[in-house]
């Protein structure tokens, strides 16, 4: 049982909460504490997240729409494919592993100030491509501009990152 899963079950889940694939959102199935029948329960945090209470546990959305669907916890982490951590469709979601969850980053760190693109960083006057292969940072080359050290970026993304949806 991973860290974030629970003895929750399918059934349980199933019991309390409707879910749509369609649109990705549950609902209540019946009156609980506080809660009225049909409405959402979820509420997303300061990480960007969104998650539900269920007998006074705290659990990611995604997570119990992976139990709610599939009748078990997912093994890995699950990956929301279009980046969207709100967008809680089955088909925006899979079981992936550490690694292939972060291979799958849309945006750069916040930390990225020097251009605001993925894999691309200021190096003097010039711009610096870097991807990590196999968890070890690679040079992909210099470039005059962020765009250019960005494109040469995604295009090692794309060959060496099987989990990149971009």
């Amino acid at each position: 049982m991973s860290k974030f899963n629970s003895t929750l079950t399918a059934e349980r889940c199933r019991e309390l909460l409707d879910y749509d694939p369609e649109t990705g959102v549950f609902t209540t199935r019946i009156k609980r504490q506080g809660s009225k029948v049909g409405i959402s329960p979820g509420y997303t945090k300061e990480n960007g997240y969104s998650y539900m209470h269920i007998d006074m546990v705290s659990y990611m959305t995604h997570r119990l729409v992976w139990l709610w669907v599939n009748g078990s916890w997912p093994v890995g982490e699950i990956d929301h494919i279009d980046g969207n951590k709100l967008n809680n469709r089955i088909m925006n979601l899979r079981d992936v592993d550490r690694a292939m969850n972060t291979q799958n980053v849309k945006k750069a760190r916040r930390n990225n100030k020097s251009s605001g693109l993925l894999g691309a960083y200021r190096k003097g006057n010039r711009w610096q491509a870097q991807i990590r292969i196999g968890g070890v940072g690679t040079t992909l080359g210099t470039f005059s501009t962020p765009e250019e050290a960005h494109a040469a970026y995604l295009g090692a993304k794309r060959l060496f990152h099987p989990g990149c949806t971009i």
